[in-house]
């Protein structure tokens, strides 16, 4: 289960996906790569540098709104691409 590992920081550099180096030259290791012959990699990189951080988002909107009766709609969805990203239950 995602949640039991250790997400990001991460960073994009180029097409490469790794953990953020820290001041004392810790860190900087790979996380992923995009294909350099995809197109876009550099842009697909920093979308994936971003998903610890998106991921951590969806799911403190989640509980800062809790159940919205007549809105439920958009937690619905978060909740779905949560359980897609995590392979959690909906």
């Amino acid at each position: 289960m995602i949640t039991a590992l250790n997400l990001g920081p991460w960073e994009a550099c180029g097409n490469l996906i790794r953990t953020k180096r820290e001041a004392d030259g810790s860190g900087g290791f790979l996380v992923a790569e995009v294909p350099a012959n995809t197109g876009h990699t550099t842009e697909k990189a920093l979308v994936m540098a971003a998903a610890p951080e998106m991921l951590a988002l969806l799911r403190n909107l989640i509980d800062i709104e809790g159940p919205q009766p007549g809105n439920s709609e958009w937690g619905d969805k978060a909740r779905a691409v949560i359980a897609q990203a995590t392979e959690e239950q909906a």
